[in-house]
């Protein structure tokens, strides 16, 4: 189940299956989004958490992921618009950082899957989907928390990280300068 509830649950069960007791886990990106969950849902199963620039506030959305938040402008997005998608990656790296087409490519043939669509775009709708529980979580994640943020990124200013990590009793930040989203 792609949601942040389904993701952590399947994070659960590789722990079981590997016997470990706890765990450090790192989430980024949407990613980030599972990891809280997962803390939320097992914190005597974490011995830290790191989480690093994701959807962690789902009403503060920018480019993309605002977009795919409207309807019409959110299936049109999805269904054929690889240059936005690019342009959106684009957006994301530092300027300093070379790169090719080789992350739009991999990013599209997994958006290239209808139902991959599908979930993403439920998981981040702006009409009332799971995500938006998820300051509630943080009131009890009791573990050590890492917030790593890129400094220059445009989907997820750097004064979300600042919130999140006031959200935490033992959370600390650690920004990232010269860096986009993607690090």
């Amino acid at each position: 189940q792609y949601t942040p509830a389904g993701m952590a649950q399947f994070v659960l069960k590789l722990v079981d299956q590997l016997d470990l007791h706890q765990v450090h886990l790192a989430g980024f990106d949407l990613g980030a989004t599972a990891a809280l969950r997962f803390a939320y849902d097992n914190g005597d199963r974490l011995h830290s958490l790191i989480v690093g620039a994701g959807p962690v506030y789902a009403d503060r959305y920018t480019g993309l992921l605002a977009d795919a938040q409207v309807p019409i402008t959110g299936d049109q997005v999805y269904s054929g618009l690889k240059g936005r998608l690019k342009a959106y990656l684009d957006e994301g790296i530092h300027p300093s950082v070379a790169h090719d087409d080789t992350l739009t490519d991999s990013l599209w043939a997994f958006y290239a899957d209808r139902e991959t669509r599908s979930h993403l775009k439920s998981w981040i709708n702006a009409t009332g989907q799971e995500v938006y529980s998820m300051p509630s979580w943080y009131e009890v994640i009791d573990t050590p928390v890492l917030v790593v943020w890129g400094a220059d990124d445009p989907y997820f200013p750097v004064a979300q990280a600042d919130e999140l990590v006031s959200a935490f009793p033992q959370a600390r930040l650690k920004v990232l300068d010269e860096t986009g989203h993607f690090p």
